[in-house]
């Protein structure tokens, strides 16, 4: 999980897709190769404690070569597929892998990521601490995308909606009333399985 700095400005969260150098975002974060070259990812961008106001500087790469981007618009599948130069300085954060079936109603989630350019938060509940807890509202919201109510904020585009067992079931997008959305994971896999390693 990292903080993506647009070469040009902008904010959007970004992670590494299984065990080689390949990392995920939307499309509508960036699509050229340009802009992956002039861009910045801060992988550990995070405070000590939880609720802490004191992030430390991170780990920084910049981003190397831009492999694929979905075809249509940022409602449809808005994903980018892209590695980072020194690929060894963030091998130890770990991992994140996609779903390869569909989800259903009811699944519970949450949504890490980098909301209003912040340091990492996860995104539990639906509103309030201790309210109920995330989860797949419609799993078939339409042919691209899932909805929930997950909070999310200007920046977490390109965050993993993830379940129970950290696997990830869509590719945040959408924030809005009455459903956040994110792109069918499974569909997203079904185009880029030969680009990354899976697990």
């Amino acid at each position: 999980m990292a903080r993506l700095l647009i070469s040009g400005g902008g904010l959007c969260t970004t992670w590494r897709i299984g065990s080689t150098n390949r990392m995920l975002t939307n499309k509508h974060c960036f699509s050229t190769q340009a802009a992956v070259s002039g861009s910045e990812m801060q992988f550990n961008y995070q405070c000590a404690t939880c609720g802490g106001a004191n992030p430390g500087a991170g780990t920084k790469v910049s981003g190397a070569t831009l492999y694929q981007v979905s075809s249509g618009g940022s409602s449809q599948l808005d994903y980018a597929l892209f590695s980072v130069n020194n690929f060894t300085a963030i091998q130890g954060f770990g991992t994140l892998y996609l779903a390869t079936t569909a989800t259903s109603n009811g699944t519970r989630i949450y949504i890490p990521g980098h909301g209003d350019g912040t340091a990492k938060r996860l995104s539990i509940y639906e509103d309030t601490q201790n309210g109920p807890t995330c989860a797949v509202r419609n799993a078939n919201y339409n042919t691209w995308n899932i909805s929930y109510s997950c909070d999310t904020s200007g920046g977490n585009s390109g965050s993993p909606v993830l379940n129970a067992s950290h696997r990830v079931l869509a590719l945040h997008h959408l924030g809005g009333c009455p459903s956040n959305q994110g792109a069918k994971a499974h569909l997203i896999y079904n185009e880029i399985a030969s680009l990354i390693a899976n697990g």
